[in-house]
């Protein structure tokens, strides 16, 4: 499987999920096809500073469609929840 299979399909989108620590970002990119499958083809850790930020991003435009959407999924720390 992996990111070649999102091609042999009509891909619809494109999405990378960021779920937001402290100290580190733990990243998922996934695909929808046009039989509304789904699949996450990669994951990755990255450290919560800027250094992991410019490398989450090279990484992501090295696996993904340019028209690619982001989706942040916050710790409760972040939501305002002790």
């Amino acid at each position: 499987m992996g990111f070649q299979n999102c091609y042999m399909k009509r891909l619809l989108k494109q999405v990378v999920g960021i779920d937001a620590a402290q100290k580190e970002l733990v990243v998922s990119i996934g695909c929808m096809h046009d039989d509304l499958g789904r699949e996450i083809y990669c994951h990755h850790t990255f450290s919560n500073t800027t250094k992991g930020f410019e490398a989450l991003s090279t990484w992501v435009r090295k696996r993904a469609d340019v028209s690619i959407g982001y989706i942040p999924r916050l710790s409760d720390a972040y939501q305002g929840n002790p």
